[in-house]
């Protein structure tokens, strides 16, 4: 190697920087690594932020407040669907009462209110109590009658509550036939037959706040006579 290379060698060591200090001099012509997990704050690296316990109770206290907007919702469109002024309906049927066997002084107490049944055979009866507050609702009294000219056998329902509608209200409406007798308005109508073969006829009584409903058939057909002892004036 002759002297001139030797002093070019020398030289270009001289002025060539080394790889690493050349890479820190011009780092920013290198693109930098994406950071994924980790984010870079403040000059600090932070960890990825989780969200906040507080929010958790934010979320359910919002899923609360819809519930009670969509209930408010569903009250307010049935409110909006009932007839304005309308009366709750209270009536009731025969699946809310239950029946006991009446006690003497309860068959007592119906003949003083009503002395008619003082000349009745009682078969049997029972009494029929609500469900809800076990009131009296109606008793149910089977009984025969016998007279001169007729032999009758008589049910009656003899209904204290207002809103009671019995199962065979039906059959108590539109009857065809009308009379007053002493302040006792008295509906009735030829039902058919009963078992027997006998003519039955459906009545409806009411006074004050007292509804009986009747039903009468006799071997004779003599309806027109019950009619007289049971309402004469």
């Amino acid at each position: 190697m002759g002297k001139f290379e030797r002093a070019f060698r020398k030289k270009y060591k001289q002025d060539v920087p080394s790889y690493e200090a050349w890479r820190a001099e011009n780092r920013h012509r290198f693109p930098q690594p994406a950071q994924s997990s980790e984010q870079i704050e403040n000059g600090r690296v932070m960890a990825k932020r989780r969200f906040p316990a507080w929010g958790w109770g934010v979320l359910a206290g919002a899923a609360v407040l819809l519930a009670l907007i969509l209930t408010l919702i569903f009250v307010l469109r049935d409110h909006s669907s009932t007839t304005p002024g309308s009366i709750p309906d209270f009536t009731f049927g025969e699946d809310k009462i239950y029946s006991i066997s009446m006690t003497e002084e309860d068959v007592s107490t119906c003949q003083q209110h009503i002395p008619y049944f003082l000349e009745l055979n009682i078969i049997d009866s029972a009494k029929g109590m609500y469900y809800i507050d076990d009131s009296l609702v109606l008793y149910v009294i089977n009984s025969e009658l016998q007279t001169e000219s007729d032999y009758y056998f008589i049910e009656s329902r003899i209904v204290f509550n207002e809103y009671f509608i019995p199962s065979d209200i039906g059959q108590y409406s539109n009857l065809d036939n009308y009379i007053n007798a002493d302040d006792i308005q008295v509906s009735y109508a030829i039902r058919g037959t009963d078992q027997y073969g006998l003519t039955e006829y459906n009545v409806l009584s009411e006074y004050e706040d007292v509804t009986i409903y009747w039903t009468v058939s006799s071997i004779n057909d003599q309806f027109d006579e019950w009619l007289q002892l049971t309402f004469a004036a």
